[in-house]
């Protein structure tokens, strides 16, 4: 079975370039040991492809959805995807997804094979019970413009409509932008300050597009409505500001989310690859 690796940042090699590489460190990291798991567990034909360039290979490993016509050739030949990206679990930049023909929540992961001691072990301490809204605040977060998971969607036009729809809702909205997104804060909104978690403590529920966040507020105990299908945390949400919040059971969502994400270590002793190559025997 030939896997060829795209997840080399574009451009690479950089020659004097250590700046670019340090912003694209988790994303070079990340592939250079998952090869060394995969040959650690019997996987050699490995080959290094080209950004964005399709090779014939029965697997293409990618760092996110960006390169559209890697993903464009595999899907035509019948080849498959390996997605890699951040952990859906804080601390995110520890942690390295893995999933199968689809970015996030549109992709497909092995059944997690326990009852929750993976959970237990390393992400229960997030876990909080279920809180009921004692008012009406809304706590809207943006996106990165152009962000992959966005699938096209205007995330300007999507905070103006969403504001227009919680204040018709009789709702005070508070804004927390993306760090690293430069977004004016909608009219309507006030912008948010301090941490994340002083947001969720001054919030009754969450409203987002696709952010990772909505995972962080589900397991903090916030409802959360979460517009895409794209998003891990879809199931435990509500989809539309129509649709009254939900307190759906967390447990089996919480095995499988601890199931899809891996340390650096376990990408490099293979047993990251074990439990994804499963998927392949069943499709």
């Amino acid at each position: 079975m030939k896997l060829a690796f795209y997840t080399y940042p574009k451009g690479w090699p950089w020659p004097n370039s250590w700046r670019r590489l340090k912003r694209s460190w988790h994303q070079y990291e990340s592939g250079k040991v998952l090869q060394q798991g995969m040959r650690f567990s019997g996987t050699g034909d490995i080959v290094i492809g080209k950004y964005n360039k399709p090779c014939n290979a029965k697997v293409a490993i990618i760092w996110s959805w960006k390169q559209l016509q890697v993903i464009a050739a595999q899907q035509t030949q019948g080849n498959h995807l390996l997605v890699l990206e951040r952990g859906f679990i804080q601390p995110r930049n520890d942690w390295v997804s893995l999933s199968w023909d689809g970015f996030n929540g549109r992709g497909y992961f092995p059944k997690a094979p326990d009852s929750g001691q993976r959970f237990e072990k390393y992400f229960s301490h997030h876990l909080k019970p279920w809180r009921k809204p004692s008012g009406n605040r809304a706590l809207l977060i943006g996106q990165v413009p152009g962000d992959a998971s966005l699938e096209g969607a205007d995330m300007h036009c999507w905070l103006q409509d969403t504001v227009q729809k919680l204040k018709a809702m009789g709702a005070s909205i508070i804004f927390r932008p993306h760090p690293n997104a430069q977004t004016a804060t909608p009219e309507g909104a006030v912008l948010a300050s301090g941490s994340l978690q002083q947001a969720f403590d001054n919030c009754d529920f969450v409203v987002t597009f696709s952010s990772t966040t909505a995972v962080e507020a589900v397991l903090a105990g916030i409802p959360t409505v979460i517009f895409s299908d794209g998003s891990v945390a879809a199931p435990m949400g509500s989809r539309s500001l129509d649709e009254p919040l939900k307190y759906p059971d967390r447990t089996q969502w919480c095995h499988d989310l601890a199931w899809r994400q891996w340390t650096l270590h376990e990408l490099a002793d293979g047993s990251a690859w074990r439990h994804a190559v499963q998927y392949l025997a069943n499709s």
